[in-house]
């Protein structure tokens, strides 16, 4: 029964392979970017979000196929948390800003951004990867306490930026 969980964690690389292929052909169909500054605007956020799913999914299949063939019971409890990290920080946040700067000021009649989207979007990428990479197994072992104090402050680099970001949508006033 164990080659089934390796079979479903390929199973899932291939949808998520699938899923990332589908979205970058449609966003390759939005044809010049100068006709689509909005779409311009958000683009660093959906290279965080291809970036995360193809990071998860090939950690994942690795960590199934590790675990079928050490015979485990589990998959290597640091690194899924080092994945689970990955993926919020490179998908399902970049996601929701993405969204937000768009819909937000549609929907709620709010300013439309004139702040700098794209820089903001950078700036959060540097700190994710300040926070995520020091907590990456591999290196933590290293220098634990380095890596720690590192991530943390990646941490807050990441909550200043989410905080600016709200800041700028204009959400609170």
């Amino acid at each position: 029964m164990a080659w089934l969980i390796a079979v479903s964690g390929l199973l899932e690389w291939l949808g998520i392979l699938l899923y990332v292929g589908l979205l970058l052909s449609t966003l390759r169909g939005a044809g010049d970017l100068r006709q689509h500054p909005a779409l311009r605007a958000v683009r660093p956020y959906f290279g965080m979000m291809v970036s995360g799913w193809l990071l998860y999914a090939c950690l994942n299949l690795g960590l199934l196929t590790h675990m079928v063939l050490a015979q485990a019971v589990v998959v290597h409890q640091a690194w899924q948390h080092f994945a689970i990290e990955s993926f919020l920080g490179l998908v399902l946040l970049p996601v929701a800003f993405a969204s937000s700067v768009r819909m937000l000021p549609l929907y709620l009649r709010l300013p439309v951004a004139d702040w700098p989207v794209r820089g903001t979007a950078y700036t959060y990428l540097v700190a994710i990867l300040v926070h995520v990479v020091p907590s990456a197994p591999c290196l933590s072992q290293l220098a634990p306490q380095a890596s720690a104090d590192l991530s943390h402050l990646g941490m807050l680099l990441k909550g200043g930026v989410i905080l600016w970001f709200v800041w700028q949508l204009d959400v609170l006033t």
